[in-house]
């Protein structure tokens, strides 16, 4: 196990795999994913960056969630 500072909030945790993210910033981001899930859901038409806007997320948080193949327009 190694520490790493965490990329959003810069601070310290032990960092296991996957993107350096502090357990407190996986959660909220998990929780934004949840709500623009939801919003493209309910707005079948908006386009990414309307859908940043609304939510309070970069276009490219979405944009890697869709390369992801977790979200889908």
């Amino acid at each position: 196990m190694e520490v790493r500072t965490c990329s959003q909030c810069k601070r310290l945790f032990n960092y296991l795999t996957g993107v350096p993210l502090c357990p407190g910033c996986k959660e909220n981001l998990e929780t934004k994913f949840i709500a623009v899930k939801e919003y493209v859901r309910n707005h079948p038409h908006e386009g990414i960056t309307e859908v940043a806007e609304a939510n309070e997320v970069s276009s490219s948080q979405i944009r890697r969630w869709i390369r992801e193949e977790r979200l889908e327009f």
